[in-house]
């Protein structure tokens, strides 16, 4: 006779073997993953396992009723809809629990080179704390990933391979939020490769450091400072951003006075183009050492005198050291043809002025070709773009003034946007030259973020070059061609008259910098004009 204790133990025991079998098949698991997910109607049910509705619904029927009477799943009346009961999420959880056990026997190379076991919690806690997603999504993704690791039967996994796994799910789910908080920075083995075939002969190491360690800044500043809008007009090169690689961290261009010759040694790596001397009084080989050290930075050096300095430019000269001062006529007819900045106060190599701060925290271009070639023709909806994109770059540039308080702290410098291709519109459009500067000028003062935009003249020759570039790319060398010829796109503005120059000075706040023949010069003394004396 059975006890009520070996009765009991018997029950259980129908009731696991029920559950057990009720396991013993792939599209039975399936079911209860998928319901895991959400609740699904009979037919949704049926579309997402791939069965057919006419020749599959015996089979399918035979599957649910397995687990209705394994007490997995329900039928809820109201929705009509399939669910998973609570001893269906249990059962669901302690299988995911045996899978993670028998996991532990991959391993796992952590990105400080050591190896231990494997553990599902590790993954978890990053997508929470790093991607800062709710828990039970992390939990569900996690899940997905084991599935992948049981169907790839992989025997070790590095700390980048099951990133890069995550975030493909992430991507295939549409997790992009949290995918680009996950992204991994870095270059790639065939990148890093090619970069040291490149400069093994030459032992070049600040080139190896300095480029390796720019692919990771640059990338950290697309996913992490550059407003997203921003970071698609300079892929798409309707702007350009100099110094990118830094831009996180670095001040465009920096004024330093002849007491500051160690300061400019401690941060020049923060300086992403231009160490500008004030005045140097110093001894010709100091000036030598520290143009050197500026040099393997792959930044410029140049100095800035308040008065004409006599015959200084021969020395400058020798030294390899461009150098800005007023204009004279003994120093013009050195250089014949010469290269006038029309601006107030300091200024850089470029024309800009640094201000109070001595510090110019970015620079921007802007395409104007692109823009002309994408309002199809309506000169409403250029102005209209030119202002929308004057305001998101306006925006990344708010962007890294807050970021770069961490590095200059209470030290605020002006921001320089420069057009790129001026000249073309004004030889193929019939723009005029003074009214298309004038209007970006309005723009430029009118921006609603707490920056001060000043319009530069003198853009970058790369920018301009990658510009175009990109507009073949996009919009056709035919198209492109239509506005500018064979000719590279301009990356300063021209004029051919002294009155000209007048009326654009009043409008590029951030400096002109103009080539020009001697007797034009010489009709703009009454502005103060300085000189720029290149090596």
């Amino acid at each position: 006779m059975q006890t009520d204790s070996s009765v009991s133990e018997m029950s259980e025991a129908i009731d696991d073997a029920k559950i057990f079998k009720s396991l013993a098949s792939p599209n039975r698991l399936s079911i209860l993953r998928k319901l895991e997910k959400s609740p699904l109607n009979y037919t949704e049910l049926m579309h997402v396992l791939g069965m057919n509705k006419k020749s599959d619904a015996g089979k399918f029927a035979h599957h649910l009723k397995m687990l209705y009477a394994a007490g997995l799943i329900t039928l809820n009346r109201q929705t009509k809809n399939y669910e998973l009961t609570t001893k269906g999420v249990q059962v669901l959880k302690i299988l995911s629990e045996i899978r993670s056990s028998i996991s532990q026997r991959i391993k796992v190379r952590r990105s400080d080179m050591v190896l231990e076991d494997f553990d599902r919690n590790k993954i978890t806690r990053v997508l929470v704390e790093e991607a800062s997603m709710p828990p039970k999504t992390a939990d569900k993704i996690v899940k997905l990933f084991e599935e992948k690791l049981e169907e790839l039967k992989l025997g070790e996994l590095s700390a980048p391979l099951i990133r890069e796994m995550v975030n493909a799910l992430l991507v295939e789910h549409g997790l992009m939020e949290h995918r680009n908080k996950l992204a991994r920075l870095g270059m790639p083995i065939a990148d890093v490769d090619k970069l040291l075939s490149e400069n093994h002969r030459q032992r070049n190491f600040m080139s190896l450091m300095t480029t390796a360690s720019g692919a990771v800044f640059r990338e950290y500043v697309f996913h992490k400072i550059l407003p997203s809008e921003a970071a698609r007009l300079y892929l798409v090169g309707a702007v350009d951003f100099e110094g990118l690689e830094t831009w996180g961290f670095s001040v465009y261009s920096r004024l330093y006075t002849p007491d500051m010759l160690r300061t400019v040694l401690c941060e020049v790596g923060g300086v992403e183009a231009e160490v500008v001397l004030r005045d140097p009084d110093i001894d010709e080989n100091m000036l030598m050492l520290l143009f050197d050290s500026v040099q393997v930075f792959g930044r410029r050096l140049s100095v800035f005198y308040s008065e004409p300095r006599g015959n200084m430019y021969n020395r400058l000269a020798e030294a390899r050291i461009s150098a800005t001062l007023p204009f004279d006529k003994s120093v013009a007819r050195l250089a014949g043809d010469v290269l006038l900045v029309l601006a107030h106060g300091v200024v850089s190599s470029e024309g800009h002025p640094f201000g109070e701060a001595g510090i110019i925290s970015a620079k921007a271009s802007i395409n104007m070709v692109n823009l002309f070639l994408k309002c199809g023709g309506s000169e409403r909806k250029f102005w209209d773009m030119l202002r929308e994109i004057v305001e998101i770059v306006a925006a990344a540039f708010s962007a890294k003034k807050r970021f770069l308080q961490r590095f200059w702290p209470g030290e605020e410098g002006s921001c320089v946007l420069s057009p790129v291709g001026v000249e073309q519109l004004v030889a193929k459009q019939g723009f005029g030259r003074v009214e298309l500067v004038k209007k970006v000028a309005q723009e430029c003062s009118g921006v609603d973020e707490d920056v001060v935009v000043l319009l530069g003249s003198r853009a970058s020759r790369r920018a301009a070059e990658r510009m175009k570039r990109l507009d073949e790319l996009s919009l056709g060398v035919r198209e492109v061609e239509r506005i500018t010829g064979d000719a590279p796109y301009s990356f300063d503005v021209a004029s051919s008259s002294s009155r000209e120059v007048r009326e654009l000075a009043r409008f590029f706040t951030g400096g002109l910098v103009a080539k020009m023949d001697f007797k034009m010069a010489e009709d703009l003394l009454d502005l103060r004009p300085l000189v720029v004396l290149s090596s």
